[in-house]
């Protein structure tokens, strides 16, 4: 996701609200250390992804719903 927006490791680092720096990115991009679940929200949020929808939809065997789909669901 990083490179896609065509970030540095250290303009990923200024970014998080947690003080981290371009070597602690570079670790948990290498595996050497793992982020706190803190640290992985303030990732998805960086890059605009929905945590709760990507691990429940990870966990399903069916597609998500759509938005009417879910509105739908709601009303009945």
């Amino acid at each position: 996701m990083r490179n896609e927006l065509g970030l540095s490791q250290k303009d990923l680092a200024a970014k998080m609200s947690s003080a981290v720096d371009q070597s602690t990115v570079s670790n948990w991009e290498s595996g050497k250390t793992d982020m706190t679940s803190a640290q992985l929200l303030d990732i998805f949020m960086i890059f605009g992804k929905d945590l709760v929808a990507l691990y429940f939809n990870f966990l399903s065997d069916k597609p998500p719903a759509s938005p009417e789909e879910q509105n739908e669901e709601e009303e009945s």
